[in-house]
C-alpha cells in the first residue's frame, strides 16, 4: 500500500506540473508504471524467495516516476516558479535517498536488519509522508504564484469587459520584453492571432449580443487551453493575441489546434446557426531575438492565410498550409 501511495503521488505531481505548463500529458508514460507492475509482479510471484526480485521491480518503477516528477519540476522552475519547484525537487530528493537506501538493503539481504525494526519502518514511512506533504505545498505555491501574477491588476491593467482578456495596450506592455528575453536566454517563444470566422454585426443572425457572447466563449476557451503564465489580449475588435514564452512553434501548433477543435465542437454549435468557428495564425522563434510587433505581424499573416483558405483552421509559417477546417470556398 505504501508503495502504491508513493508511486501515485509522483505520477500526480507529474500530471499537475504538466497541466501548469500547458503541456499535454502522455497517457503512455502514465500507464507504463501501473501496467508494468501489473504484468511483472504476477510473473515474478509473491513468495518469500521472490522478495528481492519484487523489490527490484518496484525500485525501477520508483526511479521512473521520480524522473518524471523531477523533470516536470525543472521545467516549471525554468518558467520562474523557483520556490515551489525547489520544494518539489528537494522532497523528491529525500524520497529518492530513502528509496535507494531501501534498495541497497534489499540487494545486500539486510532488510531484516535496519529496515526490519518496527520503529525504523514507521520513521521511513513518516518521512515519506512528510515529503509528499512538502511536494503538495510546493505545487500549491506554484499555483498561488501563477494566480497572483494573473490577478495583480492596476487601473491600466483592467481586463477587457467582454472577453476578460488584457487590452491591446496591456498585452503589448506585458509581452513587449518577452521575445527579447527569450532571445537572450536562447529560449523559443510562440505567438497566436485568433479570429472568429465570419463574425460581423449585422450579418444574418449576428446581433450585437450574439457577437459579444461569441467573443466571450472563444476567449474562455483560449484561457482554458493556454498556460497560467501565457499572455492573452484582445488586440483589436475581433482579434485575440496570445504570447507563449518558452514554447516552441510545434507545441504552439498543438495548443492552437486544441483551441480550434474545442471551439468548433462547442455544444452551442450543435444545431446552431450561425456556427462559431475560429481561424488561427501562428509564429515563433527558435531562440533568436525578434520584436513582439514582428512576431505578431507574422501571426497575423498566418491568420489572413487561414481565413483565405476557408476558415476554421490553423496556419503557421513552417506549414504554409492549414490544419483542420473545410476546403476553400470558390469565388
Amino acid at each position: 500500500m505504501a508503495h502504491a501511495v508513493l508511486l501515485s503521488s509522483l505520477l500526480f505531481v507529474y500530471v499537475a506540473l504538466q497541466r501548469i505548463r500547458g503541456a499535454d500529458t502522455s497517457r503512455l508514460l502514465i500507464a507504463i508504471v501501473p501496467v508494468g507492475l501489473g504484468i511483472a509482479l504476477p510473473i515474478i510471484g509473491f513468495s518469500q524467495d521472490a522478495f528481492q526480485a519484487r523489490a527490484f521491480v518496484v525500485m525501477c518503477a520508483w526511479l521512473f516516476a521520480f524522473s518524471m516528477a523531477c523533470w516536470g519540476a525543472v521545467q516549471v522552475a525554468r518558467a520562474g516558479y523557483i520556490a515551489g519547484a525547489s520544494m518539489i525537487l528537494g522532497s523528491n530528493a529525500v524520497i529518492a535517498v530513502l528509496a535507494a537506501a531501501f534498495g541497497a538493503a534489499v540487494a545486500a539481504d539486510e532488510v531484516s536488519g535496519v529496515f526490519g525494526a518496527g520503529g525504523i519502518q514507521l520513521a521511513f514511512y513518516a518521512v515519506h509522508d512528510v515529503c509528499i506533504a512538502v511536494t503538495t505545498y510546493g505545487y500549491m505555491d506554484i499555483v498561488r504564484t501563477a494566480r497572483l501574477q494573473n490577478t495583480k491588476f492596476n487601473a491600466a491593467n483592467q481586463p477587457d469587459s467582454v472577453t476578460g482578456l488584457f487590452s491591446e495596450e496591456t498585452f503589448l506592455r506585458l509581452g513587449g520584453n518577452e521575445p527579447a528575453r527569450a532571445g537572450r536566454a536562447g529560449y523559443p517563444v510562440c505567438a497566436m492571432a485568433i479570429r472568429i470566422d465570419r463574425l460581423e454585426v449585422g450579418a444574418p443572425g449576428h446581433s450585437a449580443a450574439f457577437v459579444e457572447k461569441a467573443l466571450g466563449r472563444v476567449a474562455a476557451t483560449t484561457l482554458r487551453e493556454i498556460r497560467m503564465y501565457d499572455i492573452a489580449g484582445r488586440v483589436s475588435a475581433d482579434v485575440f493575441g496570445v504570447l507563449m514564452p518558452e514554447l516552441p512553434l510545434s507545441s504552439g501548433i498543438e495548443v492552437a489546434e486544441r483551441i480550434r477543435a474545442r471551439v468548433a465542437g462547442d455544444p452551442a454549435n450543435i444545431g446552431g446557426d450561425p456556427r462559431i468557428e475560429v481561424s488561427i495564425g501562428l509564429s515563433g522563434t527558435g531562440g533568436e531575438q525578434m520584436a513582439l510587433d514582428d512576431l505578431m505581424a507574422q501571426a497575423q499573416a498566418g491568420l489572413v492565410s487561414a481565413r483565405a483558405q476557408g476558415g476554421n483552421r490553423v496556419v503557421s509559417p513552417d506549414s504554409g498550409a492549414a490544419a483542420g477546417g473545410r476546403p476553400p470556398r470558390s469565388a
